[in-house]
């Protein structure tokens, strides 16, 4: 499911992580301070660089990142919850609005339907753990 600067994956395999259904947001959603934007970001090698290219970066870049958080929060809430949900495969929260945004889905989800939300984030310092 993709929606502006957003892609929702029910199912994505990962050696590591098995069958788990995931989130990417464009780059435009991560913190400016980020050190990894350019030089050596996960999001921009491999084939998580295709995903970031072709879905979500593009007019994503243009959006705010809370914008960004109210359209990842929408296509979470559409998923099945038959898997675990790894938030921000690429992307991030860089306030404490976002990550209040995607946080609240990502609770519900869990509530929802029994399952793991988790994601990384880059701003741990910035951003209110509570937010989350």
């Amino acid at each position: 499911m993709t929606g502006e600067g957003v892609m929702v994956v029910e199912r994505s395999d990962n050696g590591k992580l098995g069958p788990v259904s995931a989130t990417y947001v464009s780059q435009g959603s991560c913190p400016p301070s980020c050190v990894f934007m350019g030089q050596g970001c996960y999001a921009e090698s491999g084939p998580t660089s295709w995903v970031a290219t072709r879905f979500v970066n593009g007019s994503g870049r243009l959006m705010t990142p809370v914008q960004l958080a109210i359209n990842e929060a929408r296509l979470i809430a559409r998923l099945s919850g038959r898997y675990p949900l790894r938030v921000h495969v690429v992307g991030d929260c860089p306030d404490d609005e976002s990550a209040s945004i995607v946080g609240e889905a990502m609770a519900r989800y869990t509530h929802d339907h029994s399952q793991w939300a988790w994601t990384y984030t880059h701003t741990w310092r910035g951003v209110s753990r509570l937010s989350w």
